[in-house]
């Protein structure tokens, strides 16, 4: 550990990255600790119960918690789950991923294409594992290639929703019905935590008005941020308030 590092196990707490060596990916494995204590005792599951939900409600919930879904959502953003599965990477790598971006943003709009947007990138791809094959991963350049790695934390970071306790809110109420759209698979930490900004370490790239929640009055344009395709052309939108 402490060759490939320069950092020793023991201090492993106050790790320090090291320009040139391995940096340390921190990961949630308490959901596969528990599963291995309980692995000994084998018994049968018992059979789900029937759901008594409408079939309406039924099939939207399924169709929000499709962890299959999720996957090839992240999948087409060259996430690399193998490395890091679903409900693995902690919230403090994601949001190490977001300062990441945020470095790369200010060397794109100060033009800095040199070894600060290398290191940076690096930083990225280390923080939030992608899958390239034996390519190299791409310097990000333009502030569309960040907003799309944008896209994929939020994807990521509701992630965790799917495998969390739920627990109810109380509902807060505004004058106006109107639209709000997002990725099928944002809805589940939409739920659980409602609409929320964007964290202070993300980039402000992306966003029209700077970081907020948006809405329309118009259904069709709430719809575009859906990113529905001829291929998967099930989205929701959602009618707020």
């Amino acid at each position: 550990f402490s060759d490939k590092t320069k950092n020793d196990w023991e201090d492993r707490a106050s790790f320090t990255k090291v320009q040139g060596k391995y940096d340390l990916l921190i990961m949630d494995y308490k959901a596969e600790e528990n599963d291995e204590v309980d692995a000994p005792v084998k018994e049968e599951k018992p059979a789900k119960p029937e759901s008594k939900l409408d079939c309406r409600v039924r099939e939207l919930v399924e169709l929000i918690c499709n962890v299959q879904a999720m996957e090839e959502a992240l999948k087409e953003m060259k996430y690399d789950t193998k490395k890091a599965p679903l409900g693995k990477l902690t919230t403090d790598q994601i949001k190490a991923g977001y300062e990441a971006l945020k470095k790369i943003e200010s060397c794109i709009s100060k033009g800095d294409y040199g070894n600060k947007l290398v290191k940076a990138c690096d930083e990225f791809y280390t923080r939030i594992p992608h899958c390239f094959g034996m390519k190299r991963p791409p310097l990000l350049r333009t502030n569309e290639e960040v907003k799309e790695k944008l896209e994929l934390l939020e994807v990521r970071k509701n992630a965790h929703w799917f495998f969390g306790s739920y627990t109810i809110q109380p509902l807060l109420y505004s004058q106006m019905l109107l639209w709000h759209g997002s990725r099928l698979t944002n809805w589940a930490g939409i739920l659980k935590q409602g609409l929320r900004i964007a964290p202070p370490e993300a980039p402000v790239t992306g966003y029209m008005f700077g970081k907020g929640i948006y809405f329309a009055d118009m259904s069709s344009k709430s719809a575009n941020y859906c990113f529905a395709t001829r291929s998967k052309n099930t989205g929701l939108v959602l009618l707020s308030e």
